[in-house]
């Protein structure tokens, strides 16, 4: 998933990574997170994803990723 072109291109343009890009997708799509991690760079990376959003053509972009629809069934 963290090697998905869509993901590192929106990445790159806010300047993120694309773990990060997934996760403030998933919270701008109201979907609780808890991202785990023992490193402490990485626990940072996770929190640092409440000062940027996704435009409404990266969320699309991001949805049409697996067909518009959730692998846990939620929409």
């Amino acid at each position: 998933m963290f090697a998905e072109p869509v993901l590192k291109e929106i990445g790159a343009r806010h300047g993120k990574t694309s773990g990060q890009i997934a996760l403030r997708y998933l919270i701008q799509n109201g979907i609780a997170v808890i991202p785990k991690s023992v490193h402490r760079e990485r626990m940072a990376e996770n929190l640092a994803v409440l000062d940027f959003a996704l435009t409404p053509s990266e969320f699309s972009a991001i949805s049409r990723l697996n067909g518009n629809s959730s692998l846990f069934g939620w929409y």
